[in-house]
């Protein structure tokens, strides 16, 4: 296609196939006026430039009253998405997309994007410019009312702590902060000189205990996590922060990028303004870019721009660009062309404490016999994090014997005659979910449906550990609603008593997941998994636990491979 020719020429050739089809004879030019919405003195030179552009043959009638005839050699269809894949190819996504938009052909340049960027030649591709293509659509990037995994690409570059996590080391570096101490009452923060959200509004200590109060009223983890907050005291450019007693849990509680600082904007209140090493370029259900923070008071990113393009047709693993993400159970193709993170967490069988001790104890060789039939080629989880080993105190001998059992046997109605009456199901939508259900269906036990989760006796829960697991064991264990809806209400509010003054947290956790495993409250059944397919030239694309690439990393290597 002659990339000279304009959007109006274009648009006058989709005129001309709307009105008459590809092959027209005898037509007059006061006929072409009206389709062409012109003049009849501007109708030659339309049909001129179209000619001229090879788009069109026309034979024009001589003399007063002679009509013409005129054939299209090349649909509008066809010559728009040349011009689409060639501005795609070429780099020009953004400009392509509104192109598209033009002519409402939003949805055919969705259903290419992935064909024509694998196909976008090596010398012109734009070595800071990341492009990603996904299954989904903008999810709202909220900090503090983050639930959806989807948003933890953007919530980690959009926004900061006061400190940071390191699992490696288990240890804690200023962010935000780039002083804090421990005092005798609890911990002193210095707050950066330095820092601006990205709307240019400057970061105050004052600001910093607004947030921290703004956490300690949000329910329900953070009400948990800074309940031992006292009192909060501005001395300059320090935060002082008095605890009522020693909680082991408060820093890791600031270091969680839900505790991110972040700016309310009245307008768009599922996107606050952040001061991370990315801000928002631009931003739509089906297409959102990320631009690099040229003012960032840490370490930038290397990328200049980040695009997201929506794509919920994807059902081919065509494309090389640069990421595709995919939650799966299935076994990992082993090409290089993949980067397999394993999942820290597992899909997990969840009776409720209304259920009698012996009737959870009958439920759980059923499941783990209809999980095994399931997927026989992948290995039941033992702990909560997965197949993940994470210094945990297990005794698996009970457990193992299960599983052995029901890979052996068929339960006997001996061994089902105490299930009785009918058993609440909370039915989670997921594909494991519906195949444990009707494969409990299928051996004569009687559920029905529930769609709220406190009214359920079972159901399948997928727990999600991040790189912060003892943060994470905590959550799931004693403060989630899967916990609330799990435990006997005394038995949760004790251990989290006791979690106030352990000598160590890890432990006591352990031993509470322990202890969920024993009374049967919780089974865990298969470990989750992702995968990404990245372009060959992609660095820094290590994952953490839960998949999560941090965009800050990314960079592209040009070299010859």
């Amino acid at each position: 296609m002659d990339n000279s020719a304009t959007t109006i020429q274009l648009q006058r050739l989709n005129q001309l196939e709307t009105r008459f089809g590809r092959n027209v004879n005898n037509v007059d030019k006061f006929e072409l006026a009206e389709a062409l919405i012109c003049s009849t003195r501007n109708v030659t030179n339309i049909m001129k430039s179209l000619s001229a552009l090879g788009w069109i043959t026309w034979n024009p009638g001589r003399g007063r009253g002679n009509k013409s005839s005129f054939s299209i050699v090349h649909s509008f269809e066809e010559l728009l998405i040349a011009r689409l894949k060639n501005m795609c190819q070429h780099g020009s996504l953004n400009q392509a997309f509104q192109y598209a938009e033009t002519f409402h052909y939003q949805h055919t340049f969705k259903q290419h994007l992935s064909q024509w960027l694998k196909t976008n030649p090596e010398e012109i591709e734009r070595s800071d410019e990341l492009i990603s293509l996904v299954n989904y659509s903008l999810p709202a990037c909220h900090p503090i009312k983050m639930t959806d995994l989807n948003a933890g690409l953007y919530v980690n570059a959009l926004f900061d702590t006061l400190i940071n996590y390191h699992p490696e080391t288990a240890s804690f570096t200023p962010s935000l902060a780039h002083q804090f101490t421990k005092t005798a009452k609890g911990y002193a923060f210095r707050v950066r000189p330095d820092v601006y959200f990205h709307n240019g509004v400057l970061l105050t200590p004052e600001y910093i205990k607004s947030h921290l109060l703004t956490l300690k009223r949000h329910a329900p983890l953070h009400a948990y996590l800074f309940e031992s907050i006292k009192n909060i005291q501005v001395n300059k450019r320090w935060v002082e922060v008095e605890l009522l007693f020693d909680d082991p849990l408060f820093l890791h509680g600031l270091s969680d990028i839900h505790s991110a600082v972040f700016l309310e904007d009245d307008k768009h209140p599922d996107f606050p303004i952040g001061t991370g090493s990315y801000c928002w370029e631009s931003r739509n259900d089906e297409h959102w870019s990320l631009s690099k923070n040229e003012h960032y008071f840490g370490v930038n990113g290397i990328l200049k721009r980040a695009d997201f393009w929506t794509n919920k047709d994807i059902s081919t693993h065509n494309m090389s660009h640069v990421i595709e993400q995919e939650s799966t159970l299935q076994t990992i193709p082993q090409s290089p062309l993949f980067t397999h993170s394993k999942l820290a967490g597992c899909y997990a069988l969840c009776l409720s404490h209304r259920l009698p001790l012996n009737t959870r104890k009958a439920l759980i060789p059923l499941v783990l016999q209809q999980a095994n039939s399931i997927h026989p080629e992948l290995p039941l989880c033992q702990t909560l994090f997965g197949n993940i080993a994470i210094n945990v105190k297990n005794n698996h001998d009970n457990e193992n014997n299960q599983v052995h059992a029901a890979k052996r046997n068929t339960p006997s109605n001996s061994e089902t005659e105490i299930i009785t009456g009918t058993i609440a199901f909370w039915d989670s939508n997921s594909e494991v979910s519906t195949f444990i259900q009707e494969s409990l269906k299928s051996l004569g036990l009687t559920l029905y449906l529930v769609s709220d989760k406190s009214k359920a006796d079972m159901w399948i829960s997928e727990y999600l550990f991040g790189k912060n697991t003892l943060l994470d064991h905590y959550y799931w264990l004693l403060v989630s609603d899967t916990a609330q809806h799990l435990l006997p209400s005394l038995q949760r509010k004790q251990w989290l008593e006791w979690a106030k003054s352990t000598n160590d947290l890890n432990d006591y956790l352990s031993d509470i997941e322990e202890e969920c495993k024993t009374n049967h409250y919780i089974t865990p059944l298969w470990g989750k998994s992702i995968t990404f397919k990245t372009h060959k030239s992609l660095r820094g694309e290590k994952t953490d636990s839960l998949g999560l690439m941090t965009l800050a990393n990314l960079w592209f290597d040009k070299r010859k491979q």
